[in-house]
């Protein structure tokens, strides 16, 4: 009789079965009779949760890397082949988007092996993926507090940062955050290996991807994880809220402001409109994050303090559940995209439905290569409530005299 027969056995049963067990145990299995008696309900518990977890995570994990992929191509494809969405606003988000293919191609996979059958890719790879990981982390951030300030200038100043809001700027402040990302993530390259375990299921040995407690004491980990958490989630979270605050103020205080009649009118209150629709938008995408990657970085910092036990079952699978929560944000944003922004909803059904369409700039079935054409400037407010700028060629139907 194994482990797995143990625990389906009710503890009156499991007396009754105890010296017959005791009688042929073998030396393999290294867990205490008595103690196994004592803390049955326990040791079952993690037992049925390895084996869940062995299957659920990866599986859940194969559809966030699906589901993620898929989407943030496509947010690639629509900002990167229509002109009409290439502004500041949507270069962060391709930003964004890159960053969420990192986690989803090379961080998720292993992970999800790791929790199936251990890490079998050795040290290096372990150090090399637990450093993309928190570099596409701050990454991530970094981006939505550039998207939110990018936000505040476009309300607060909306004439004053037409030469600061530029696309050629957004891609510099993108390379500097990234610069930094992976410059600040560099002590991780000294803090991670492997570690040999033995699973509760099998009792075999099992390596695992973790903190280098053997070699760094508990001030180093406490030192680290506050300082992830601080710089990764609480700065940027309040930076955020800040301008946010400031922002909504101005933005709304400017409904009351909009007053008369006639073009000039409609234009301004389509502009505000459109502004609220973007910062809207953008706003449920911080919020997203921060619901979905906070509970894991809580857990981890408290791990650190020795305040967060995992010989718990329903702690462990509390931070379980915490790290799906995680890697799920990297798969949400194309669909909150989709669903707030009606450009971007627009813009994902033709590259889909009419992908011939994406550098067609007319559709029209006639031939009018021989009616004369002039250049004509034209201004429009695009969703991001920017002024556009485009020449264009019209034609000219000349009439003669009669």
């Amino acid at each position: 009789m194994d482990l797995i027969d143990f625990c389906e056995l009710q503890e009156s049963e499991l007396k009754e079965h105890y010296h017959l067990y005791a009688e042929n145990a073998t030396d393999n299995f290294t867990i205490e009779l008595s103690y196994f008696l004592n803390n049955h309900k326990t040791i079952c518990n993690r037992l049925w949760i390895e084996e869940l977890v062995s299957w659920l995570v990866p599986m859940l994990f194969a559809i966030f890397v699906i589901l993620g992929v898929v989407g943030n191509v496509l947010v690639l494809i629509v900002i990167s082949f229509y002109q009409q969405m290439r502004n500041t606003t949507n270069i962060l988000i391709l930003n964004l988007a890159l960053s969420d293919l990192l986690l989803l191609i090379i961080c998720i996979p292993p992970t999800a092996v790791d929790y199936a059958v251990g890490w079998p890719f050795g040290k290096e790879l372990c150090i090399v993926v637990q450093y993309l990981i928190h570099v596409t982390v701050y990454g991530s951030i970094y981006t939505l507090v550039l998207l939110s300030l990018d936000r505040y200038l476009a309300v607060v100043y909306p004439v004053q940062s037409i030469t600061i809001r530029t696309v050629c700027n957004a891609f510099i402040v993108i390379s500097i955050t990234w610069v930094l990302a992976f410059t600040s993530c560099s002590p991780i390259f000294f803090l991670f290996h492997t570690k040999t375990v033995s699973s509760i299921k099998t009792n075999e040995e099992r390596n695992v991807c973790t903190f280098n407690r053997d070699e760094y004491s508990h001030i180093v980990e406490v030192t680290y994880q506050t300082t992830f958490f601080v710089t990764s989630l609480v700065i940027p979270v309040i930076a955020i809220i800040s301008l946010y605050i400031s922002m909504l103020h101005r933005l709304w205080r400017g409904t009351a402001a909009t007053h008369g009649r006639g073009p000039a009118r409609d234009k301004r209150c389509v502009g505000q409109e459109n502004k609220r629709r973007v910062t809207r938008m953008i706003i449920f995408v911080v919020i997203v994050f921060v619901l979905c990657w906070s509970p894991l970085q809580v857990v981890m910092l408290l791990k650190s303090f020795k305040l967060y036990e995992i010989n718990q079952t329903s702690l462990v699978a509390f931070q379980i559940i915490c790290h799906c929560l995680a890697y799920c944000n990297s798969c949400l944003n194309p669909f909150l995209y989709a669903f707030l922004s009606s450009n971007f909803r627009e813009t994902f059904k033709k590259s889909i439905f009419f992908p011939w369409k994406r550098n067609n700039p007319s559709n029209s079935p006639i031939n009018n290569n021989h009616i004369p054409k002039v250049t004509i400037k034209t201004t429009n407010i695009n969703e991001d409530g920017n002024r556009i700028t485009n020449l264009g060629m019209q034609e000219v139907i000349q009439l003669k005299s009669m």
